[in-house]
Order: structure tokens, then sequence, then C-alpha cells
């Protein structure tokens, strides 16, 4: 019964911050639609229509909008060009110069224009991306922890 109603609290306040956010974007007069996920990182949007954003300045951006930082990047995967006029830019995001994981976001645009966006975006916590062990150290603790008789 406590842990039930504490569930309910919590769905309560994420729902209302959501609302917040998109009451939000929604005062700022160009978003007309605006998801969330269930970590709370933007999902997906649709934009109003506007010829100050362009395509071509989709890393800076997505980088605003998604509130990256400046060890956050976003590197151009894929582009395609429906038979529609729709053109897919597919980003990686990368943390301090490596690949997270999953973690993609596509912008879609019309005649050089940014209309929706969508993808999955994380915000990395960590202050360093030097390993603190070696790779033989490493490897010695992964063949520990396999605990095989015999390995390739």
């Amino acid at each position: 019964h406590v842990v039930m109603k504490k569930l309910i609290k919590l769905l309560f306040i994420a729902l209302l911050g959501l609302n917040t956010l998109f009451c939000e974007a929604q005062q700022r007069g160009d978003t007309l639609v605006l998801h969330r996920n269930l970590r709370g990182q933007i999902s997906f949007v649709r934009f109003k229509p506007d010829s100050n954003r362009k395509i071509v300045n989709a890393k800076p951006f997505l980088k605003t909008v998604l509130h990256a930082k400046p060890d956050d990047e976003f590197r151009l995967i894929k582009e395609a060009t429906d038979k529609l006029g729709i053109t897919t830019l597919r980003f990686q995001q990368y943390y301090m110069g490596i690949k997270v994981e999953n973690m993609e976001y596509l912008v879609h645009g019309k005649n050089g224009i940014i209309e929706t966006i969508n993808g999955d975006f994380e915000h990395v916590n960590i202050p360093s991306v030097t390993p603190s062990i070696s790779e033989q150290q490493a490897l010695k603790k992964a063949l520990n922890s396999a605990n095989a008789k015999e390995y390739k």
C-alpha cells in the first residue's frame, strides 16, 4: 500500500514535469508536438515551419534542443532523400569521442527546413573516458569471470 502511494506520487510528479516542459515548448511558439521517453529525454518533436530552422544546421540545432554538453557530438552516419522530397539525416551520438551505443538521432525535413526530430539521446555523466586498467588486466578479468575451461 505504501509502495503504491509512492509510485502514484512519483508518476504524478513526472507527469506534472512533462506537462510543464510541454507547455514551455508550446509557449516558444515553434513546437507543435513534443514527446519524452521514460528517462525524460526528448524522443520526438514536430516543429512549425520556420525558414530559419535549416537542415544544414542540424548538428548545432540538435545540441541546442537536446541540451547537449560540449563533450557531446553528433556524427552524420547516413543521409537520404525519399521520393516525396523528405530528407532524413541520421546521427550517432558520441561522448568525448567515444560512440554511445544505441543512441542515434534523426532529423527530417523538406525543402531544406527541419520539420521533425526523433531518436535516443543520453546525458552521459562521467568525468573521463580514459581507461583505468590496461588491456591485459581487462582481458584477465574477463577470462576469470567467464570461468571457461577452453578459450578460442
